[in-house]
């Protein structure tokens, strides 16, 4: 038993010395936070103004600060964090990701005989903005289409691909 001790503390030491990013007692309670809330999905202006109303956590109050916390659990695979540089308090976090696969794929790809089928995508497998807005008005197109991109589960495509390849339907004149 000494021997297993010493070898499990040994490799417990190896993985906290090779871990380069280590993660913050701010990064804990922010994940701590967004576990308690209901939401799935949040704005960055929508997160600042829970972090601005909460007592129970004693978080920064700058958004460079907290923007920081969320890109180190986005490194850490915890949460997905989309951000947009042009407009910071757009950026996108998906607290529970889980969730959001769920009742996003759950639509998107359920077989013919299931109750959640949708018949949105085409044979080609082409979904237009138009019908992801539609089907899933709760949730920004916008981030829908960049959440799907990071999961790997969809490409946009520019409208130029489609007439160059003929998937496009024509309008009848």
């Amino acid at each position: 038993l000494s021997s297993f001790t010493t070898i499990l503390s040994s490799a417990c030491q190896s993985i906290r010395s090779t871990n380069t990013r280590e993660m913050s007692l701010y990064c804990h309670m922010l994940y701590a936070l967004l576990e308690e809330k209901e939401e799935n999905v949040y704005t960055l202006d929508q997160l600042m103004v829970i972090l601005r109303r909460s007592e129970e956590y004693c978080l920064p109050q700058f958004i460079e600060e907290i923007t920081e916390l969320l890109s180190s659990l986005h490194t850490t695979g915890l949460i997905v964090f989309v951000k947009n540089n042009h407009a910071p308090g757009n950026s996108w976090v998906v607290a529970r990701k889980e969730v959001l696969l769920t009742e996003v794929n759950g639509v998107l790809f359920a077989p013919d005989n299931f109750k959640e089928h949708c018949d949105i995508a085409s044979n080609t497998g082409i979904i237009s903005l138009y019908s992801l807005s539609q089907l899933f008005p709760q949730y920004s197109s916008d981030m829908l289409v960049v959440f799907l991109q990071y999961m790997e589960l969809c490409q946009e495509i520019s409208p130029e691909f489609l007439a160059f390849t003929n998937l496009m339907i024509k309008e009848e004149e």
